[in-house]
């Protein structure tokens, strides 16, 4: 075997408990998962789309005693769930890989989630 030791590239996994939305762009061959982009709810008057359980049960509520203000939840941030979408991209390579680090941060995040930035030259 050659020395150094080998990079292998490991897939994000998606968050546990929320809901996985369609990619924005498709993946081109050669492109790999990259991270998972979370993806803040909608809300406004009829945005009813990412309604949470206790958004649509409350609609239902509403709709049977109250039914002028059944469109209350879709208004309130708390009645949403938040989903979360897949980045795709081309796999890194140790050349591509530019770790940043500043003295006295902390890094938070799980290694298979890290996001990888090409060289800018």
């Amino acid at each position: 075997a050659q020395g150094g030791p080998a990079t292998v590239w490991v897939p994000p996994q998606p968050h546990p408990d929320m809901p996985i939305k369609g990619p924005r762009v498709l993946p081109v061959p050669g492109q790999v998962l990259l991270y998972f982009e979370i993806c803040e709810p909608k809300v406004g008057f009829c945005k009813c789309e990412d309604l949470s359980m206790l958004g649509v049960l409350t609609v239902i509520l509403l709709l049977f005693f109250f039914w002028p203000l059944a469109w209350l939840p879709c208004v309130i941030t708390e009645c949403h769930r938040r989903s979360q979408r897949p980045v795709y991209g081309f796999p890194p390579t140790d050349q591509d890989y530019v770790p940043t680090l500043v003295p006295g941060a902390a890094v938070s995040f799980p290694h298979h989630q890290m996001m990888y930035f090409p060289n800018q030259q």
